[in-house]
């Protein structure tokens, strides 16, 4: 910067010892406070994300039990709220029944998410489980628009077009590809689908925090589990092709 100004790094020290300090406005601030927040979040989520993927695929070919294995997770989640909550880490607010009736559709779609995905991932790559998310946050993104009148700048509009135009190259091009894997694929992207659009709903109608949310649907979820586990009595995984 300053070989580009023609100054001398004499003349540039002079000159700020002389100048008053400059104080950032208060927005300016706030603005740098909230994008070191998101750097420490972001990778944060994006490796819970990618651990998520890989154990889930390691469990979905380890474990042939898939509704004990969700059973498992999902209790674990309801604990580990609750010890956050106790720890002062978390907080929720007063649970009602409405709530819960609120949460009823989207805890089903929330199952059938995870179920379809417990039956999808030994049949198909961590790279297609990965290209099946970016589409249905461009499937989501169209609920938006069509649902809550979201509008999307042309960038966006361009960079959502890309991932379907890739999707598709990738999909023409897998080399791991499995009938079986990429119909439990598409039957989660549809769960993913319309959990999220009503849980975008849900959210703003429902005076309830994240986790209070996240304990209300896996609470819901349990019996769900437990019935769907009884009716298909642990069919194994093999048996569903």
């Amino acid at each position: 910067h300053i070989l580009a100004l023609g100054g001398s790094a004499e003349r540039m020290k002079k000159d700020d010892l002389e100048s008053p300090p400059v104080s950032l406005p208060p927005a300016s601030v706030a603005g740098s406070s909230q994008g070191a927040k998101y750097a420490v979040w972001f990778p944060l989520f994006t490796l819970s994300s990618v651990a998520m993927v890989l154990l889930n695929k390691y469990s979905a070919h380890e474990f042939r039990s898939p509704y004990a294995l969700l059973g498992f997770q999902n209790t674990m989640t309801i604990l580990l709220n609750a010890l956050g909550v106790s720890l002062g880490i978390f907080s929720v607010k007063k649970f009602d029944a409405g709530q819960f009736r609120m949460f009823v559709l989207p805890t089903f779609l929330f199952v059938g998410m995870l179920i379809t995905s417990l039956y999808g991932l030994p049949y198909v790559s961590v790279a297609t489980t990965v290209v099946f998310r970016a589409v249905s946050t461009c499937l989501v993104a169209c609920g938006d628009y069509f649902c809550f009148g979201k509008r999307f700048s042309r960038d966006e509009v361009v960079a959502m077009a890309l991932v379907l135009v890739g999707a598709q190259i990738y999909s023409a091009n897998d080399l791991s590809y499995h009938m079986v894997g990429y119909r439990w694929m598409l039957a989660n992207t549809c769960c993913f689908v319309g959990s999220q659009l009503y849980e975008k709903w849900a959210v703003v109608t429902v005076d309830q925090s994240a986790v209070g949310i996240s304990c209300i649907q896996n609470l819901l979820s349990l019996p769900i589990i437990v019935i769907f586990g009884g009716y298909m009595a642990e069919t194994p995984l093999e048996k569903l092709e």
